[in-house]
């Protein structure tokens, strides 16, 4: 009698166990459906890279047009990148996005065609790139690999050293703004008077192309030489020129910044070998600025032209944060001609500094060494400003930087300099997204559950430890 009450308490405890077993898998196969389907995760990295903002979520609610991402590279390989939180972050914003967004993932390499259409917006779209684009009005905008990863490098002893910030969220939000929006500001690249600068520039009018383009502008590049500025032009782009622009061409650059139905807005690079350009010089003047007969050199940097300004915090720079050094290979002073900030309707920011061991020498008397003398003028120095103008009746305001023309090297994207020209760029746009989703440090190892492992360790894994454990109890228990 006792061997058989003993013997149906075993065959219980082993049914219990097993039933237990049974549900656990259920309920863990129920949380990784409502997982894929409803986007029901929990992110556990310290940084919450996965997680998307409150005001991602809310974005998305509005979200009222198909839009189809295309990342140019496939999982797999994310995965072995800065880029490995993509694959998951874009499923959030599949599953918040109420249907109206969709992911693909395409190789460039098979798909040169497609890679080809993109290129006509971006130049140098390429591997691990993202296209956004709106399916329903055709509108895109691809996000490039340094535009989703900010890298910032130091030297530490005997070694160079990375961290990786992820922009990721914040890139993904403008580029949906922008896609919906219905219209979107016009910049124009002003070329035809380059002169001896024209093969120098065009890496330079490629970067500021991309740059602009990603600011959320419709870019445009037209000869100034023969043809007028665009009536709906919103920023102008004036490259570094070797050719002094005509007087009607002033007047029209002065027209186009003195508007009264509009906001208006210039960039105006220089370069620090610039000869003298009679009318554009007097032009500068008008605002308040003289670029100096100098160039700046720095005692601190291994290369005495090589120059790592300050830059002062300032709206312009302050709309997305950045990180790093900004570099700057050869700039001339920026001499400010009134003795207050502010004259008339016009006034004048300080935007950039060189350090205080930097000296100016004056360009007809350059030395034969780089060495500090008693005729250099000692820093710092203004390099890059901007100046305001307010036409107070009409209620508007026109805006002219003027800023170095290295800036815009390509040759410098391992520094900041081009993410603080997309931050100038963004700041004179009026598609801007203006909510600002701070960076999220990639230098923690993330603690995730990806597509696998909940699969393996919640299905599998953790009912099969809980029933050889049951079973081993059931077997001791039977042989007492």
């Amino acid at each position: 009698m006792k061997k058989t009450i003993k013997a149906k308490y075993r065959t219980m405890t082993l049914v219990y166990i097993l039933l237990f077993a049974a549900a656990l898998v259920l309920v863990n196969f129920m949380a990784s459906l409502l997982s894929n389907r409803l986007g029901l995760r929990y992110d556990m990295t310290a940084e919450s890279l996965y997680a998307l903002s409150d005001e991602t979520v809310a974005m998305l609610q509005f979200v009222d047009q198909p839009i189809e991402i295309t990342v140019f590279a496939n999982e797999e390989e994310l995965a072995e990148t800065p880029l490995f939180v993509l694959p998951e972050q874009l499923r959030r914003y599949v599953s918040v996005g109420g249907g109206r967004l969709s992911v693909r993932y395409v190789d460039p390499d098979l798909n040169p065609a497609l890679v080809a259409e993109f290129r006509e917006i971006a130049p140098f779209i390429g591997r691990y790139s993202v296209a956004v684009q709106n399916t329903e009005t055709q509108r895109a905008k691809v996000l490039l690999y340094t535009d989703l990863v900010e890298m910032t490098e130091t030297f530490e002893i005997d070694r160079f050293l990375y961290s990786y910030d992820l922009r990721s969220e914040g890139e993904f939000n403008s580029a949906i703004h922008f896609v919906l929006s219905e219209q979107v500001a016009k910049a124009v690249i002003l070329t035809g008077h380059e002169g001896d600068y024209r093969d120098v520039l065009e890496p330079y009018k490629g970067q500021i192309h991309s740059i602009l383009t990603v600011a959320n502008f419709d870019v445009e590049e037209i000869d100034f030489r023969n043809r007028p500025l665009p009536g709906d032009a919103g920023l102008v782009v004036v490259l570094p020129t070797s050719v002094d622009f005509s007087k009607e061409k002033i007047d029209e650059l002065e027209a186009f910044l003195s508007r009264p139905d509009a906001n208006t807005a210039a960039i105006l690079f220089t370069m620090a070998d610039q000869e003298p350009l009679p009318r554009l010089d007097e032009y500068l003047a008008d605002w308040g600025l003289r670029l100096g007969p100098q160039i700046i050199y720095d005692v601190q940097t291994q290369i005495p032209q090589l120059l790592v300004p300050t830059v002062v915090d300032h709206d312009i720079f302050g709309k997305i944060a950045y990180t790093g050094e900004v570099i700057v290979d050869s700039a001339r002073p920026l001499h400010l001609l009134w003795n207050a900030n502010e004259r008339g309707n016009r006034k004048i920011d300080r935007l950039m500094l060189s350090s205080i061991s930097s000296y100016a020498r004056d360009l007809n008397n350059p030395g034969t060494s780089y060495g500090k003398t008693h005729n250099d003028e000692d820093g710092p120095f203004v390099i890059g400003a901007l100046g305001w103008q307010s036409n107070l009746n009409a209620g508007t305001h026109s805006r002219l930087a003027v800023l170095p023309g290295a800036l815009i090297n390509p040759g410098h994207d391992r520094f900041s300099n081009r993410q603080l020209m997309f931050q100038v760029c963004n700041y004179f746009s009026p598609s801007q997204y203006s909510v600002s989703i701070p960076p999220k440090s990639l230098d923690n190892p993330p603690l995730t559950l990806d597509d696998v492992t909940p699969f393996w360790v919640l299905l599998v894994a953790i009912p099969v430890a809980v029933m050889v454990l049951g079973i081993v109890v059931w077997v001791k228990r039977r042989h007492r």
